[in-house]
């Protein structure tokens, strides 16, 4: 809930309103990555023999700098079985084409096969030149839960 107090045209408060907000699905995220990027949902589709990994990011303003996403598949037992670094959209969306803030972008990472038993993902997204990660407030690599 957002709770508001609003005034009249006189400065006397009026009554508190409260404006409900729509419960959040377990695929939505908000994880905001150094103050450019922010990762709003993920969700793995089977499409054929292939897993597609689709990550949906948005920048919070015009970025000048290109970034790469880095999408690693890790069993339960925490063994790193698959990776995936690309720009987003599989390169065709480089970070440097993002002039609009708050544009929904999406960012699919194929992979041939999941590990067995599923674990979780890591997402890293760094700046390929310098090789400097982005860090978010979880750190510089993020952690997911495969559903």
């Amino acid at each position: 809930m957002i709770y508001k107090n609003r005034r009249k045209k006189n400065g006397v408060p009026a009554k508190l309103i409260a404006v409900p907000l729509p419960q959040p699905n377990s695929l939505e995220k908000y994880t905001p990555y150094g103050d450019k990027l922010v990762l709003v949902s993920s969700n793995i589709l089977q499409k054929g023999d292939q897993s597609v990994l689709n990550l949906v990011w948005t920048a919070v303003e015009p970025l000048a700098e290109d970034y790469v996403v880095s999408a690693r598949l890790l069993a339960e037992d925490d063994s790193w079985q698959l990776r995936h670094d690309k720009q987003p959209g599989l390169g065709a969306i480089p970070t440097l084409k993002w002039v609009n803030a708050y544009v929904p972008i999406l960012d699919p990472h194929p992979f041939q096969e999941l590990p067995s038993p599923p674990g979780h993902f890591d997402i890293t997204v760094y700046e390929p030149f310098r090789m400097t990660p982005l860090i978010s407030p979880y750190g510089t690599v993020v952690s997911y839960t495969l559903p």
